[in-house]
C-alpha cells in the first residue's frame, strides 16, 4: 500500500473537540516553507458528529 500524494507532500488533518458538542478541523502542510501552514475551519456540531462517525468506522474496521 503506497501513501497518497497528499501524505508525500506533508499534508495532514486533525479533528479536535472544542467542547459544548462542537469540534474543529485543521488541515496542515508540514513541509510548507518557511514554517508549516495551518488552515482551520469554523468550529461546529457537524465536525463533532463527523469525528464521532469516523472514530466508529475506524474502530469497526481495525478491531
Amino acid at each position: 500500500m503506497s501513501p497518497t500524494k497528499e501524505y508525500e507532500e506533508g499534508m495532514g488533518y486533525c479533528i479536535f473537540e472544542m467542547g459544548d458538542g462542537k469540534a474543529d478541523c485543521a488541515k496542515v502542510n508540514f513541509y510548507a516553507a518557511p514554517k508549516p501552514s495551518v488552515n482551520m475551519k469554523k468550529p461546529g456540531r457537524l465536525w463533532h458528529w463527523g469525528k464521532i462517525l469516523f472514530e466508529k468506522w475506524w474502530l469497526w474496521k481495525w478491531f
